[in-house]
């Protein structure tokens, strides 16, 4: 186990089906960040319209 692994306090794996080995840094936290937002029920839905002022 790495030094980095054992300091962390959480762990996560995400499951790739297909040729990919591994995520960049950014499209993992993408995944994670949607997958939270699914788990609230609001990932996908409509945006507020905003305005500028």
């Amino acid at each position: 186990m790495t030094i980095t692994i054992a300091a962390a306090r959480l762990r996560v794996q995400i499951p790739m089906p297909g040729a990919a080995d591994s995520l960049n840094v950014a499209a993992a936290a993408v995944v994670c960040l949607f997958e939270c937002l699914r788990r609230r029920g609001t990932a996908g839905g409509k945006r507020r319209a905003t305005t500028a002022k």
